[in-house]
């Protein structure tokens, strides 16, 4: 296994491998919002963990409460930051199991996280983040704006189906669907070791030290 390896094209033609099985394919954002004459910073949840802490306005809002939006949450709680946290159900880190709702324990007993349940941000306007809650119309007014959860990115994938390779190209993981870090790094590793016992052949794993931290 490779760690700290950012993976090209370039790298695989290389190689010359017979298969190439891509895991690694989520990027932060889906939750989506109108956005006009936007007067503060953006981020989706890879971004702004990686932000620096003293770099943090004193109120954020950041839209959706998945348990990857909650992390950051809880993040931004360690900069001194005062967070508003939307989120469309009733519930937070609902994807996140048991760890999840240890961590919806812990954004409730925390006074610096203001947590608006069953809303949904409509807009972002200059520095006003637009809200509605049950039909209800409502304003938050921030310094910066996370947005939360993750999609799949198969940047990757795609250019290697592009190129003229002779590898077969298959996505799994992350590249299909964003999850938890462990289960998208589960399936990749139950997946090269098959390939390996089935083939006998060398299988070379590649991880970004960003990617493997962060999920």
């Amino acid at each position: 296994m490779e760690t700290d390896r950012h993976v090209t094209v370039a790298d695989f033609q290389g190689m010359d491998p017979d298969v190439v099985v891509v895991a690694t394919g989520a990027r932060g954002g889906y939750v989506w919002a109108d956005v006009r004459d936007l007067r503060v910073p953006v981020f989706d949840v890879l971004s702004a963990l990686a932000r620096p802490v003293e770099q943090w306005e004193t109120e954020v809002a950041v839209l959706g409460g998945d348990l990857a939006a909650c992390t950051v949450v809880q993040h931004l709680r360690r900069a001194g930051a005062v967070v508003h946290l939307t989120e469309e159900s009733p519930s937070l880190a609902s994807d996140g199991g048991f760890n999840g709702l240890l961590v919806e324990m812990d954004l409730d007993a925390d006074e610096g996280v203001i947590i608006h349940r069953e809303t949904t941000a409509e807009a972002i306007t200059g520095n006003r983040v637009v809200t509605r809650t049950r039909g209800n119309k409502g304003t938050l007014e921030v310094g910066s704006v996370v947005i939360g959860g993750r999609v799949s990115n198969n940047e990757l994938s795609d250019a290697l189906r592009r190129a003229d390779l002779r590898a077969t190209v298959y996505t799994i993981g992350d590249a299909v669907r964003a999850r938890d870090l462990y289960t998208a790094g589960q399936e990749a590793a139950d997946v090269a070791e098959s390939v390996a016992l089935a083939s006998g052949a060398r299988v070379v794993s590649s991880v970004p030290r960003r990617q493997a931290a962060s999920g």
